[in-house]
């Protein structure tokens, strides 16, 4: 095999140098502090906060008109007697009841509340009575005894009537006498009973008599022999080269010399 030369090898020191290098050299910089930009939202002198809302609607200090309760105009008058079977039975039991302890107002306002208005003084409180319950009288209730009879209940009036006993129809299909079964067929269609014909098995005509020979010509002439492995026959190797094998090829003899020339120009 003969490998051809490399001819796009160059030869000589390699000089990589190129424009983009030359420009752009690498420099260690410092890096920029940070410079933040003044504030030109800033406004000078004091904050002049009047509005015209603000002037017409000035907060004024007032004080809480106080609560007046209306009288209470449902107020029924005279003793109420309220004696129950409940109350017979269980009976209230003096105890002792804690006193309670209400907490002070926070909210109590001084001084009088006027409360006077149109409404309150148009509709003034009048105390009244409470009227009587007024239940209207039952008109249609009627007067006398009921009288409950009707025509319907005059005519149809119960009676206790006695259940039928069951009457069974007679069988009017029953056949009286003897039943007569002859019909045509039976008649001409009479069952006969035959004998039973004995079976008469052939004989064997194929049967071969005296004894059985089975000595063939294949089995006479192809006999049986033992007979002893033959020895195994392993062919000479005609292929195998005789005296001493060179090795030594055009390849391998071009490219020692080009690499003992490599290592030299390296050193």
């Amino acid at each position: 095999l003969i490998r051809p030369q490399d001819s796009l090898r160059t030869e000589g020191e390699f000089v990589g140098n190129t424009t983009t290098a030359e420009y752009y050299k690498a420099v260690d910089g410092q890096r920029a502090s940070p410079i933040k930009p003044q504030d030109s939202l800033h406004t000078e002198g004091p904050f002049q906060g009047s509005t015209t809302t603000g002037t017409v609607h000035v907060a004024v200090e007032s004080e809480r008109v106080g609560l007046i309760r209306p009288q209470d105009s449902l107020r029924t008058e005279g003793e109420f007697v309220g004696n129950t079977t409940t109350a017979e039975y269980y009976k209230a039991v003096d105890g002792q009841r804690a006193s309670p302890i209400k907490p002070q107002d926070s909210l109590h306002t001084e001084g009088p509340f006027q409360g006077s208005t149109t409404t309150g003084t148009v509709h003034v409180a009048v105390e009244s009575e409470r009227v009587g319950l007024i239940r209207p009288q039952d008109s249609l209730h009627p007067e006398g005894p009921f009288q409950g009879s009707t025509t319907t209940g005059t005519t149809h009036v119960a009676v206790d009537g006695e259940r039928p006993s069951p009457i069974k129809p007679a069988d009017t299909l029953r056949y009286q006498g003897g039943f007569q079964s002859d019909t045509t067929t039976g008649s001409t269609h009479v069952v006969l009973q035959s004998a039973v014909t004995p079976s008469s098995r052939q004989a064997d005509n194929l049967r071969p008599e005296g004894s059985f020979d089975g000595a063939t010509t294949t089995k006479t002439t192809h006999t049986l022999k033992a007979g002893q492995r033959a020895k195994l026959a392993k062919p000479a190797d005609h292929l195998r080269p005789e005296g001493a094998r060179e090795l030594a090829t055009t390849s391998k003899s071009v490219h020692t010399a080009r690499s003992a020339v490599s290592a030299k120009g390296a050193k």
